[in-house]
């Protein structure tokens, strides 16, 4: 229920409505519900008052640039019972009921807002809850990648590689060579991860190795020429396992 409509005059107690006082035998209806008009309040006040649901002497309509519904109560009743009255068989209160048509499952629903605001919030949910799965497993998969390149450099799992004359031996090998690192990630290694742990340290071996080949295996030429410091380079070279320079 809506009360929109404000009714005003002196109260049984004597104590006075914070907005307007007429005086104690008149009230002033300053608001009125929506879907009414003063016109259709009037005449409900009229009819009410016909059966006998109130008892006013008269009702006049006032209203010009704001809204002013003046009753005259009756001297034998109570004011506050006139106001009472007022809500129960009048439009001075009225039921609004507002339902939407959406369409589910290819046909027309009528749902209140409560069960619309319901199916938005659940269906808001379902939405963040599949971006943050999206985001996590993302994260997940980038904490995986850099626990194989440590893992790879950390052991050196890149001398696997030497000596193995075809592509499908190196992957076995390093393979079986993180086998024993494998409990401590979230997810078990697949044919995917290891050549590109390979690849990546492979070309970056290979680019340094052709550095120091360039400068006669002068570390110092040779970090200048890949653009890194002397001890980034000595580092990398480590990390590696590059030997011979």
């Amino acid at each position: 229920m809506s009360r929109i409509m404000e009714l005003l005059g002196e109260k049984a107690d004597g104590l006075m409505n914070h907005k307007c006082l007429v005086d104690k035998r008149t009230l002033s209806i300053t608001e009125i519900p929506y879907t009414t008009t003063t016109e259709s309040i009037k005449e409900s006040i009229i009819k009410a008052n016909e059966r006998g649901k109130i008892k006013i002497k008269k009702v006049d309509d006032n209203t010009s640039d704001r809204v002013e519904i003046v009753i005259q109560v009756s001297p034998d009743e109570s004011t506050d019972k006139t106001i009472d009255a007022l809500y129960a068989f009048t439009d001075c209160e009225v039921s609004i009921s507002p339902n939407a048509c959406v369409i589910e499952s290819e046909k027309p629903n009528f749902l209140g807002v409560s069960d619309i605001l319901r199916r938005s919030v659940d269906y808001t949910k379902g939405l963040l809850k599949l971006e943050l799965e999206i985001r996590l497993g993302e994260l997940d998969e980038a904490w995986h990648a850099a626990s194989l390149e440590r893992i790879f450099i950390e052991n050196k799992l890149y001398q696997l590689i030497e000596g193995k004359k075809t592509r499908e031996e190196a992957y076995r090998a390093v393979g079986k060579g993180l086998t024993p690192f494998t409990t401590n990630l979230r997810r078990p290694v697949t044919e995917d991860d290891i050549p590109r742990e390979m690849t990546k340290d492979q070309a970056q071996r290979e680019q340094i190795v052709r550095a120091l080949r360039r400068n006669n295996g002068r570390r110092k030429d040779a970090a200048r020429d890949l653009f890194i410091s002397e001890r980034t380079l000595y580092r990398k070279i480590k990390e590696l396992g590059i030997d011979g320079f």
